[in-house]
């Protein structure tokens, strides 16, 4: 025990069983070795913080899903609703693009693109009613083959909290941004 005119010392004393003392060491050494490693996490964190707050405050989007049944690929496709045109890029045989929207009022959704050995380019649908689809938990699901257009729904998995939609959302636009399909 420290008389008055001595310091405690932050290193291990002698009473300090030695399994201590070399743990502590090793958790310095570690945090030492890796504390770029725990920069970079921490910024990672800050930045990626704000984007899942804001997509878990932010409305739900409407889903339009467009599957490509035809033997060739479609090149240019995109989707424009209520004043707003978005590029969904190309689309491989029997692949899929989710597109999210968000909801405005009934009007037309106008799916454009280009496909070889196709004299179709583009479908209008004049009743698209996104706020009735996210009402209900359905997504509209659109399959192109060739000059056909088939049309059904499909009901969305409804996540139970926020913070699981938020991530459902990024997963989404991570793919988007990387090309990768569902």
């Amino acid at each position: 025990m420290p008389t008055s005119d001595q310091h405690p010392s932050s290193e291990p004393s002698s009473t300090t069983p030695p399994a201590l003392g070399r743990r502590r060491g090793r958790i310095v050494e570690f945090l030492d070795d890796h504390r770029l490693l725990a920069v970079v996490l921490i910024v990672v964190a800050f930045l990626i913080a704000p984007e899942i707050a804001v997509r878990a405050l932010s409305p739900p989007k409407a889903v339009v899903r467009i599957v490509n049944q035809g033997e060739t690929s479609m090149t240019g496709l995109s989707v424009e609703y209520n004043g707003s045109k978005i590029a969904a890029g190309d689309l491989s045989s029997g692949a899929t693009a989710r597109i999210h929207l968000t909801p405005g009022p009934l009007g037309p959704l106008r799916i454009q693109f280009t496909q070889r050995g196709n004299p179709v380019h583009s479908f209008e649908i004049a009743d698209y009613d996104p706020r009735f689809l996210l009402e209900e938990g359905i997504e509209q699901v659109y399959e192109i083959n060739g000059e056909q257009l088939g049309r059904s729904v499909e009901e969305i998995s409804k996540s139970s909290s926020p913070l699981v939609r938020a991530l459902d959302q990024i997963q989404a636009w991570l793919d988007s941004q990387t090309g990768r399909k569902r």
